[in-house]
């Protein structure tokens, strides 16, 4: 019989969106942790990397490092628990792929990162900044799309 992830893992959907870290996440809340697969593994890392990307998931990113530490068996990824070991204590893996720098990989400014300390609010204006631009960019795709809600129709007459 498959397991809870076995069987979320083929109903994976990316034009809706559900990719392996959220088959992980919905997994780990169900209390689902297939330690021994490799695909859990990689969608864990995924995870933790979608977790610490978006700002505002930060403690939940911290939640699933624990998780790692306390929860995977000795011997089976150590790449994994350190870069869990890392997060934990507050700072960034160093792992070639964690480069907070490479734009590719973050959208982060900087290139050495302390997540939470020291606070001199950089990090706090830095992700208001980028609500704000992300904000404006909607907005401003759907002015050029030309689209009117129905609710404004009544004041373009």
């Amino acid at each position: 019989m498959a397991n809870l992830f076995d069987r979320l893992y083929q109903t994976i959907d990316y034009e809706q969106g559900i990719t392996p870290w959220d088959v992980v996440e919905t997994a780990i809340s169900y209390n689902c942790m297939p330690w021994y697969d490799p695909r859990f593994i990689k969608g864990f890392y995924e995870l933790l990397f979608a977790c610490f990307q978006n700002t505002a998931y930060w403690i939940k990113g911290q939640y699933y490092a624990r998780l790692v530490i306390e929860e995977m068996p000795e011997g089976i990824d150590q790449d994994l628990f350190a870069v869990a070991t890392a997060l934990a204590a507050g700072r960034l893996p160093n792992v070639e792929s964690w480069n907070a720098g490479n734009p590719c990989a973050s959208s982060w400014p900087a290139t050495t990162v302390q997540y939470c300390s020291p606070w001199n609010g950089k990090m706090l204006r830095w992700a208001l900044e980028t609500k704000a631009n992300k904000r404006l960019a909607r907005r401003l795709k759907l002015k050029t799309s030309g689209y009117h809600s129905p609710r404004r129709e009544m004041y373009l007459k």
